[in-house]
């Protein structure tokens, strides 16, 4: 739902998730061995099998985009901060992540 001077609009959450799950994995693709090591330090492991489970994860991202994101994840997301701001079309016009410097 998004506030349009009073009015409520509906924006299917489904639009949006995509979108968001697109723009995740340019950003994972395009620092994919920062995301490998990251995933493997957060897990606590570093054997050649996990580095392979982590690699295919992401390899297979693309069947995730299929999926909207469950409430929990999103609400798990919301408390570390991670916000995205739409516009009344539900198109993507910022994404606010945790950790992430404000460009003000």
């Amino acid at each position: 739902m998004v506030l349009d001077a009073g009015f409520r609009r509906h924006i299917a959450a489904r639009q949006v998730d995509q979108q968001v799950l697109h723009m995740l994995r340019d950003e994972i693709e395009a620092h994919h061995d920062l995301a490998v090591s990251s995933a493997l330090q957060m897990l606590g492991r570093d054997d050649l099998f996990t580095k392979a489970a982590v690699d295919a994860s992401i390899k297979n991202m693309d069947q995730v985009l299929d999926h909207t994101l469950p409430d929990e994840t999103k609400s798990w997301l919301g408390m570390l901060g991670f916000r995205v701001i739409i516009n009344l079309h539900g198109d993507i016009v910022r994404v606010e992540m945790p950790g992430q410097l404000a460009e003000d």
